[in-house]
């Protein structure tokens, strides 16, 4: 890997919003450190291609979190740029050669591997279950969904990765969930509830009700992801649950949006 971008072993559908996190390091603040400038930490979940296997041709990745800043030396040149906590740096003053992020900016980083699938050993009795587990990333894209995903669904576990889960949820349940996911992030206890349908692959919907957990970073001790369990639901008790759900939330979310709901984030 010495030598290439990073960007050639990544996920084709994490390529822009790793660029992304790099590009708000880069216009982002610079702390001086002694001898050196550092950025503010940055933390972030991708897939990174593993090595192929000999005659295989089937690419296969693994999820990483990365963890890091951008770190630089002070050098004569670079100290009449602006370096501040609440603004941007400028590399490029009058008599500055150094371009912003250039080649003296390293990112160092942290890389885990992130078990993504925790609860893959079942017991007989889970394994029989009407329900599954997936991990999510904290805007709802989902980055692990356990094998029973497809007896409930029809669609793979591999298919889904990567994908926001809200776009498999019926239009008229979106808002709802947004909010529940809402009530999750600023509930004390980390966790909540919600009941909705769910778009299977052969386009018929099903009810589940997925209970969710708040995951958080054993570093930082900040929320990194949350993690959901999802139980089928017979028709008749969703349609019961859902529609006390609508009861309880609609006053919330009358006067909201769906992407009003959707920009509420915890970064």
């Amino acid at each position: 890997m010495i030598g290439h971008s990073i960007f050639t072993f990544l996920h084709s559908a994490d390529v822009q919003a790793v660029h992304d996190c790099f590009e708000s390091l880069l216009q982002g603040p610079m702390h001086r450190r002694g001898d050196l400038y550092t950025s503010d930490r940055c933390s972030f979940f991708c897939r990174i291609r593993e090595r192929s296997q000999p005659r295989s041709e089937v690419l296969t990745y693994q999820v990483i979190q990365v963890v890091g800043h951008l770190t630089g030396p002070v050098e004569s040149t670079c100290d009449q740029a602006l370096v501040t906590s609440s603004g941007g740096r400028n590399f490029q003053d009058e008599d500055d050669d150094v371009q912003q992020g250039g080649s003296n900016y390293l990112f160092k980083t942290f890389v885990r591997v992130v078990n993504t699938s925790p609860y893959k050993e079942l017991s007989l009795m889970d394994a029989v279950q009407d329900e599954y587990v997936t991990r999510h990333k904290l805007d709802g894209t989902i980055i692990f969904a356990d094998h029973r995903l497809s007896t409930l669904t029809g669609h793979l576990p591999h298919e889904v990765q990567g994908i926001s889960a809200h776009k498999y949820l019926h239009p008229s349940d979106v808002a709802i969930a947004l909010f529940a996911q809402k009530q999750m992030f600023a509930n004390d206890s980390g966790k909540g509830v919600v009941v909705y349908r769910l778009r299977t692959r052969d386009d018929s919907f099903i009810f589940l009700r997925s209970a969710g957990y708040l995951q958080y970073d054993q570093a930082t001790m900040q929320v990194d992801h949350f993690v959901c369990i999802n139980s089928l639901m017979t028709q008749q008790e969703g349609e019961k649950e859902l529609h006390g759900f609508f009861e309880r939330f609609s006053p919330h979310i009358t006067s909201l949006t769906v992407q009003e709901l959707n920009e509420f984030r915890l970064l």
